[in-house]
């Protein structure tokens, strides 16, 4: 049995979902869970099983779905999921919490389904970055925010950056 771990799984809560009334953007299937479940999924990427990696589930939906009376589930990640995994992979990951990360985000999953690992590399750097709050259509006669897609943790500051 192999599992993919989101990185939006690993960052927010129910609480952050619900707490203060409800954030759409955090509204992804399977629901997000309590700091309990948060811990567990956290521990279980880290740990360098090779059972668990990557899986961003990254769902860039129209704010016009997502915002809608029935919104659309799933998070936005695919802009910096790497940064996210960094994030966790330094504060929970130890002293070889890159080798770690590099691991369950290029390896394990490559390997699980028999694929060639990608031959391609990235830096990830130490640069301190704010999320857009949107991501505008480029289609002409878009420019409405509906039209827009409003990124996971959209105005947060991350501690990393892919270059």
């Amino acid at each position: 049995v192999f599992g993919t771990i989101t990185p939006h799984h690993l960052h927010v809560t129910s609480t952050d979902l619900l707490g203060n009334g409800l954030r759409p953007e955090y509204y992804c299937m399977p629901v997000v869970q309590s700091n309990k479940d948060r811990a567990a999924l956290i521990q279980a990427a880290v740990s360098n099983n090779p059972k668990f990696f990557a899986g961003t589930d990254s769902a860039p939906h129209l704010n016009g779905a997502k915002y809608a009376s029935i919104g659309c589930a799933g998070c936005f990640t695919g802009l910096h999921a790497m940064e996210l995994y960094a994030e966790i992979f330094e504060k929970y990951g130890g002293k070889d919490w890159e080798r770690r990360l590099e691991n369950f985000t290029s390896h394990y999953g490559a390997e699980c389904y028999d694929l060639p690992l990608n031959r391609g590399r990235l830096t990830l750097r130490r640069q301190e970055w704010e999320i857009p709050h949107a991501i505008r259509s480029s289609a002409p006669n878009r420019t409405h925010s509906k039209y827009a897609i409003r990124p996971f943790r959209a105005g947060q500051k991350l501690r990393f950056k892919v270059c």
